[in-house]
């Protein structure tokens, strides 16, 4: 789940809604999801494994999300902008990894910084 929020009011929340394992419980072994009853079913009807919230925010396929607003938000202008500013960051090659760890390298330990990097 993503938030945008200003300090005194919650005006926007996307979330990735029932898109995750957090929502349908653990996934079972693969024999579960192969059995010739599951994979006669229609592909929409099957019961499949589900993503954990790690893999699924790593993924780079297209995924339905919610977008949660208060009475006050203006909700079709920020849908606007958002699509309009992701196709621009698209398009502009941006590398959010590369400007983050130029951002915060320094405040970075060994436990989670660069281990490639040589002090």
């Amino acid at each position: 789940m993503y938030d945008f929020e200003d300090s005194s009011l919650d005006l926007f929340r996307l979330i990735d809604y029932k898109q995750t394992d957090f929502y349908h419980g653990l996934n079972r072994e693969d024999d579960f999801y192969n059995t010739k009853k599951n994979l006669a079913k229609p592909e929409h009807r099957r019961k499949k494994k589900w993503p954990t919230y790690d893999e699924f925010w790593a993924c780079e396929d297209p995924k339905p999300f919610r977008l949660m607003a208060s009475e006050q938000a203006e909700w079709k202008k920020f849908r606007r902008w958002l699509r309009n500013h992701l196709q621009d960051i698209e398009e502009s090659g941006f590398d959010y990894d590369t400007a983050a760890l130029d951002k915060y390298a320094a405040g970075l330990d060994v436990c989670i910084g660069d281990f490639e990097k040589d002090d």
